[in-house]
């Protein structure tokens, strides 16, 4: 019973101390041309060599969320009397409300 807890034990660790330097396929021998190979060297560590080491786990590929590109609208005026407007005061007369001076004469008005 004991020797079976081991190989249950050895067959799922991750790391492969000398205590635990088993093959966890009978077959190993067999394949010790593919020890460059990171499979072959987690199943068979004896065999390949691969003792007193932590097997790392295999890599995952994360993929980044692409940033939602929110163009901004051009910096222009709607108006061709903006010039005009502006030397007359309309960039910074109150009775005009923001979102007019911005509709109207952004570029001229430096609103934008």
């Amino acid at each position: 019973m004991n020797y079976l807890i081991f190989f249950v034990f050895s067959m799922f660790s991750t790391t492969v101390g000398s205590e635990l330097c088993v093959d966890n396929f009978m077959a190993c021998p067999d394949y010790k041309a593919q020890c460059n190979e990171d499979y072959y060297k987690r199943i068979c560590p004896k065999t390949c060599g691969n003792c007193e080491t932590t097997v790392l786990p295999s890599t995952t590929k994360t993929t980044k969320k692409p940033t939602p590109t929110t163009s901004k609208p051009p910096c222009k005026d709607a108006s061709p009397n903006c010039q005009a407007w502006a030397k007359d005061g309309f960039c910074h007369n109150k009775f005009y409300p923001l979102e007019k001076r911005k509709e109207y004469c952004a570029k001229t008005c430096k609103l934008c």
